[in-house]
């Protein structure tokens, strides 16, 4: 599904004052109805947010075999549903939505190509710990984290964002790593030497694990590659178009200072 912001002006202007768009994939529901803009860590999914909040519509979740209007476009339906013969459908298990598990592949494949989904699945079925994980899940948690295994505990505050997609343990949209895979998606996240900062905003958009900022810490300070890189570094400003996010760097002539005199090369 695409919602762009020319989309929706079009039919704001058309005098559209009741909008209802349906989307096969049910993230998407809660993303772009109630979901407020401090909940949202995906740098992708909160600039679509952002670009739809100046429209006033609904958002409801159809399956993609019923959802004939987008195949309107690029081919003939095999059939029409009226609108007014809409009836809202039964929930599905946002783990059953093949658009869902795409978006979860791509979230991981953004970071590494060497850890699979299958991989995932397996390091997750024989972690003692995520299974116990995916128990409080299915059966609700404690309201004392106390009553938690200590290795448990640091999930207890965003128990709310945990769901279980195709045997994996998700929160938002990131994926939680398994004990056994996490040497190696640092490897992935470490393998430009970006340095800190930016492995952390990479990670924040895809995986997740207690204390993984501290082990992206712990890479970089056991790295002679990014110290060596550090010594050599330019200080920059980068400045990004609100709209169309297209990035623009300029080294300042005389470092730090120069970002403040505006002296840039």
């Amino acid at each position: 599904m695409q919602i762009t912001a020319a989309a929706l002006v079009e039919l704001h202007y058309a005098g559209c004052q009741d909008l209802t768009v349906a989307t096969d994939h049910k993230p998407l529901v809660g993303l772009l109805n109630d979901r407020s803009l401090t909940e949202i860590n995906n740098r992708r999914l909160l600039n679509l947010k952002e670009k739809t909040l100046a429209y006033r519509f609904k958002i409801i979740y159809v399956s993609g075999k019923r959802n004939l209007g987008a195949d309107a476009a690029s081919r003939y339906p095999p059939r029409t549903t009226p609108i007014t013969n809409y009836k809202p459908e039964e929930p599905v298990d946002i783990g059953e939505d093949a658009s869902t598990l795409a978006l979860m592949f791509g979230t991981l494949y953004a970071v590494t190509n060497v850890v699979t989904w299958t991989m995932l699945q397996e390091a997750t079925s024989s972690d003692l710990d995520l299974q116990e994980l995916q128990q409080f899940i299915r059966e609700g948690f404690p309201s004392d984290c106390r009553q938690m295994k200590a290795a448990l505990r640091p999930y207890h505050p965003i128990s709310s964002s945990l769901y279980n997609i195709d045997g994996v343990v998700l929160t938002g949209n990131r994926v939680i790593v398994s004990t056994a895979l996490r040497s190696q998606i640092l490897e992935a996240l470490h393998a430009a030497h970006q340095g800190v900062r930016i492995m952390c905003a990479r990670a924040t958009d895809s995986v997740y694990w207690p204390n993984i900022s501290t082990d992206i810490q712990r890479i970089r300070d056991q790295c002679a590659s990014c110290h060596r890189i550090a010594h050599n570094n330019h200080d920059y400003i980068v400045v990004v178009d609100r709209y169309s996010n297209w990035p623009m760097a300029f080294r300042a002539e005389n470092g730090a200072d120069g970002l403040h005199s505006g002296k840039f090369l």
